[in-house]
């Protein structure tokens, strides 16, 4: 039934960004105006004075970093697992100034079983993927369980990913979070949302 279908999160929520790397990601996000839930403890005097917490080098803020996108999949052959697919899309998060990003890269479909009871097809997931910002770049991988009960129908919810490492903007980039996505498998198109905490 699930002949090829993606899992993107990707990607995704940010967090514990060191303030004090003010041409990352922490800067940006400063200079667009947003505000900066703090992870450590206030400062001495009692204040949370955000300001002192980005001049700072021992303090870190954590951002939330959600989105949602579209994406489209097309079979791989040949296939070690049971099915294989590469994975084209796009992504919106909710990061300010950061924009629309492009979304690439594989996945497969292992371990797929029939529950006759609950009527409805479950895989095992396990996916690779690259988000393109004009900034920046994440890589992520994910993974989970995927069930449909029609190839029309196919869901996923509260699946985790892990961003395992970025460039430009997201150099060093670290973090985790989970997606839910919906899946067409006769048309191989989706949506996503997603949510977690991205670390610089």
């Amino acid at each position: 039934m699930l002949r090829k279908i993606i899992f993107v999160v990707p990607t995704f929520a940010l967090a514990l960004l060191p303030v004090s790397r003010l041409g990352g990601l922490a800067g940006k996000i400063g200079a667009d105006g947003l505000a900066w839930a703090q992870d450590s403890p206030a400062a001495g005097d009692g204040s949370s004075d955000v300001a002192a917490a980005q001049n700072s080098p021992d303090k870190a803020s954590k951002i939330k970093f959600n989105g949602s996108g579209t994406f489209d999949t097309t079979p791989i052959t040949p296939c070690s697992a049971d099915k294989c697919f590469s994975i084209s899309g796009s992504v919106t998060t909710s990061v300010s100034g950061l924009g629309t990003g492009d979304v690439a890269g594989d996945g497969t479909l292992d371990n797929c079983k029939i529950n006759k009871a609950a009527k409805k097809e479950c895989c095992t997931l396990t996916s690779t993927q690259t988000y393109t910002f004009s900034d920046g770049v994440l890589d992520i991988t994910f993974g989970g369980t995927i069930c449909g009960k029609t190839p029309t129908n196919i869901k996923a919810k509260n699946a985790p990913f892990e961003i395992t490492d970025g460039s430009g903007l997201f150099a060093g980039a670290s973090g985790s979070g989970k997606a839910t996505f919906t899946y067409n498998e006769d048309t191989g198109a989706g949506t996503f949302t997603f949510k977690g905490k991205l670390s610089e």
